[in-house]
């Protein structure tokens, strides 16, 4: 169906090898996961595959690559693929849920019968019911995910690309997506190429794994992780920092997000916020930021200071929080408000751009960087001010193995220097190796979860386990 042969690219602007000689043969119905760092081609070669490599990518193609028989190397083939792109923003036009759906069917022709029935059963299949009617932009992210894919699928494609789809889902839905499609694959013929960096879900669901470093196609023991140790705490929680009570907020007043929230944030700790997709984490953290204001109760520092001078909220889509003209001027962009002298700005921003492993992109447009290259400039743009208080939703995102561990380590560095750190997270795992307690928002409430506080001991014996085996 795919056939790849000695597959090259090289980008325009920067004449960076992104592919090497890839040699990849794709037969329908297959599930293929491709995996490995961030930078290693995956999303390259995704687009190649797909045939849409002429219109998403911006450089030069050699090599041999045919499609149901088709030389595609210089040309796209139309409506051969359906593509999830890793921001779902990107992709969305309708007002409501439902509407979304329906412009694919709608645009290939469709008549109203049928457009009905494949919206139907888009909605149920990936959960959306609910939502039919509600606005998109009012959605949370892992909604809009969602979305995205129920769009896409609607559309019956050969070939469905998907990069990253479970970047903001909870564990539920990314589990429930690869059933469905794993399903879809098995029925109507679909084959799937998805990119991935949890390689334990990936693993599960793929009928062959194409693990990726550095351009090409690598031997799979390669990019097998191993889990990561807790750090020991060297000190215990200080003074409260920030302190929240009887918080309520919905976008509707007769719907409410959150219901009577409260919660306290303590210098030197870092507390993990979890629950499913829409259940108001982000709404959350624009409350402690100041960027919502609650319906009910009151948000307040130890001193009274501002919410927005002394809380750093790194957003969950980097694309909102990205606007300058290079990266080291976003980097910079709070400290040159903030009247810091040039030469410390500067060295403050160089220093921020190393740590995140960035500093060889200073002077590239943000908007020209991959998407976790994005999310690692959002993340130095705003531990570059030295927050008292940090909030961080879903830093995860797009984070492979190494940066994983870098963000870990630095969080535990500046939880150690007394920042009170909340992270949103559906990254379990990652909560586990951080996180000093658990809270969960469940229907609307916010509470302590106890099960994720008493689990917090496992990820040593694995570490020791896996360690000890390697």
């Amino acid at each position: 169906m795919i056939d790849a042969h000695d597959l090259h690219f090289t980008t325009a602007d920067t004449h960076a090898h992104v592919l090497r000689g890839v040699s990849l043969n794709v037969r329908r119905g297959e599930r293929i996961a491709l995996v490995g760092p961030s930078g290693a081609g995956k999303t390259t070669l995704g687009y190649h595959l797909c045939a849409i490599h002429k219109r998403a990518l911006c450089g030069t193609s050699t090599g041999r690559l045919t499609i149901s028989g088709q030389d595609c190397l210089d040309r796209d083939l139309p409506g051969f693929c359906g593509v999830v792109l890793q921001n779902p923003d990107s992709q969305l036009f309708c007002d409501t849920v439902e509407e979304e759906i329906a412009l694919g069917p709608e645009n290939m022709g469709k008549s109203p019968r049928e457009v009905h029935h494949i919206t139907e059963r888009m909605l149920e299949v990936m959960g959306l019911s609910p939502y039919r009617h509600q606005r998109i932009h009012t959605l949370s992210h892992g909604l809009r995910q969602r979305l995205s894919i129920a769009g896409m699928l609607a559309i019956g494609p050969e070939v469905l690309f998907l990069d990253e789809p479970t970047n903001f889902l909870d564990n539920g839905s990314a589990d429930a997506l690869f059933t469905t499609l794993a399903e879809r694959c098995a029925s109507h013929g679909l084959t799937v190429i998805v990119v991935e960096h949890d390689l334990t879900r990936a693993m599960r669901f793929a009928s062959r794994v194409v693990p990726m470093q550095d351009g090409r196609i690598v031997p799979a023991d390669v990019i097998t992780p191993l889990p990561s140790c807790p750090r020991p705490r060297t000190v215990l929680p200080g003074p409260v920092l920030l302190q929240a009570d009887g918080l309520r907020f919905g976008w509707e007043p007769s719907r409410p997000v959150l219901e009577n929230a409260s919660l306290t944030l303590r210098a030197g700790e870092i507390v993990a916020l979890t629950g499913d997709n829409g259940t108001g984490k982000t709404t959350l953290l624009r409350l402690l930021k100041g960027l919502s204001k609650p319906q009910a109760g009151r948000v307040a520092t130890a001193d009274s200071s501002p919410l927005m001078e002394r809380v750093g909220l790194v957003f969950q889509n980097p694309d909102e929080q990205i606007f300058a003209h290079s990266v080291h001027a976003e980097c910079g962009y709070a400290l040159r408000n903030a009247k810091v002298p040039a030469p410390e700005a500067d060295r403050r921003v160089r220093e921020a751009l190393a740590l995140m492993r960035i500093d060889t992109l200073a002077e590239r447009l943000p908007f020209t960087l991959s998407y976790g290259e994005k999310r690692r400039l959002s993340l130095a743009s705003v531990l570059v001010t030295s927050p008292d208080i940090l909030c961080l939703d879903e830093p995860t995102v797009a984070l492979d193995r190494r940066n994983l561990d870098i963000l870990r380590e630095t969080l535990l560095d500046l939880r150690d220097a007394g920042t009170a750190i909340l992270i949103a997270t559906h990254d379990h795992a990652f909560a586990a190796s951080v996180a000093d307690r658990t809270l969960v928002i469940r229907d609307r409430h916010l509470e302590h979860d106890a099960q994720s506080d008493r689990s917090r001991t496992t990820p040593h014996a694995e570490c020791e386990a896996a360690h000890a085996h390697a």
